[in-house]
């Protein structure tokens, strides 16, 4: 089963992306973390190798999300994880400190329950199915 951490502290969006992923009719094991915190306990505390992604909201309460992201990029145990920034925002600048500071991609939050499927779907089409997770026993020393 495919695995996705979601970072979002707002139940109404979280309903969203619940329908969303139980509409794609592939099984996906969700986590739903409302915290910066609660996102780093979560993958301090579990094998990280089979995550297909972090949905991130940037505006969950607790670490920065630019501290956030530099953490995961930093880590060594988080590094591969792709990271997706899900926000609102269309600041340039924030979007470019996103990618700056770890961000593997970066969605803009959709306004309907439509758009949310079709960009659910998208994101999971490319980051669950098409993209090839890193994984430790692929690792070739030199």
């Amino acid at each position: 089963m495919k695995r996705v951490l979601i970072t979002e502290n707002v139940e109404a969006n979280q309903i969203l992306l619940r329908n969303a992923f139980e509409a794609l009719g592939e099984s996906y094991d969700v986590h739903y973390v409302s915290s910066g915190e609660d996102c780093l306990e979560y993958l301090q505390n579990s094998d990280n190798y089979d995550l297909c992604f972090v949905l991130l909201d940037l505006n969950v309460p607790g670490v920065s999300e630019t501290d956030l992201l530099t953490r995961l990029s930093s880590d060594e145990n988080f590094r591969t994880i792709p990271v997706i920034v899900f926000s609102e925002q269309s600041d340039p600048s924030r979007i470019i400190s996103c990618y700056e500071n770890g961000a593997n991609a970066f969605v803009q939050r959709p306004q309907t329950a439509v758009q949310y499927l079709q960009i659910i779907a998208t994101i999971t089409d490319f980051w669950g199915n098409i993209n090839v997770l890193a994984k430790p026993e692929a690792a070739v020393e030199f």
